[in-house]
């Protein structure tokens, strides 16, 4: 089965209210915006494949999980949205290698955009079963190299998204969201420039 053949590049746009699930005190929760993302990533995974995410397996029949490899959050300006502001989530995405996918997001209130949040996944999967310190990058079963057809801008982000990460985890960058090394080890978790970006690095298996 040719994967790539039924891949999509958008979700149909979220609709929601500021509440209490999405606000916090100062705004909107940056924790309910990454975890909406999130699952919006994964969907479009389960979408493309049209798999649900617990049948995902990797050749060898091993279930697959998505790890955050890399998260950014730009043009944020969280602060701004009030109770019971409508929101709108639009998704992009696509595949990044046989084993990424990369997302972009978008939140907006009636008066503009809120923040724009863009996702790197990679396909991982347990060497033993339950044992998360046998987690081995993998790939989905069935799957291809990505299809050219592939929107240019979002392939170009998707690239550069996954650049971006390795130069962190190699240790090689110069400058993060306004923070300089010499070659260190690398940004601390979470750094914020002063226009809203902030970057995460982890692993979010589903």
């Amino acid at each position: 089965m040719n994967i790539m053949a039924t891949a999509i590049d958008s979700l149909p746009t979220a609709h929601s209210c500021a509440g209490m699930p999405q606000l916090c005190s100062t705004g909107l929760s940056e924790n309910w915006l990454l975890k909406e993302c999130g699952d919006r990533h994964w969907e479009t995974i389960s979408r493309s494949t049209g798999q649900s995410s617990a049948s995902l397996r990797d050749i060898l029949g091993r279930r697959l999980y998505a790890a955050f490899t890399s998260v950014h959050v730009r043009d944020a300006t969280l602060g701004a949205v009030r109770e019971n502001d409508p929101l709108q989530l639009d998704t992009r995405w696509c595949a990044a290698s046989r084993s990424q996918r990369y997302s972009q997001h978008e939140v907006r209130t009636s008066r503009g955009s809120v923040a724009q949040v863009e996702m790197l996944s990679v396909f991982v999967s347990r060497e033993r079963a339950g044992d998360n310190r046998s987690v081995v990058r993998s790939a989905l079963a069935g799957a291809r190299d990505p299809a050219s057809a592939s929107p240019s801008r979002l392939a170009a982000a998707a690239e550069a998204c996954a650049e971006s990460a390795r130069a962190v985890r190699a240790g090689a960058w110069m400058e993060r969201v306004g923070i300089q090394t010499a070659g260190g080890p690398g940004p601390p978790a979470g750094p914020a420039d002063k226009a809203g970006g902030v970057v995460r690095v982890g692993v979010m298996p589903r």
